[in-house]
């Protein structure tokens, strides 16, 4: 289920290309920030499933350290 919806989320965030949104797994892990592309890009917070967060810069899908 959780590979669906991130493959719809996917599809439909081709046709977005600047946004701020939320993806939110049901295993924990969510990213709450700028998407670009369908990808995390700009401001942005991940969390991992552990509660462990980064907050900070994203490009195509991968933090800035």
């Amino acid at each position: 289920m959780n590979a669906l919806k991130s493959l719809l989320f996917l599809a439909l965030s081709i046709f977005i290309v600047n946004t701020h949104g939320v993806y939110a797994q049901t295993d924990g892990v969510n990213y709450a920030g700028q998407f670009k592309g369908g990808k995390f890009d700009g401001l942005g917070t991940y969390t991992k499933a552990d509660g462990v967060e980064y907050k900070g810069q994203f490009e195509d899908g991968k933090r800035i350290e």
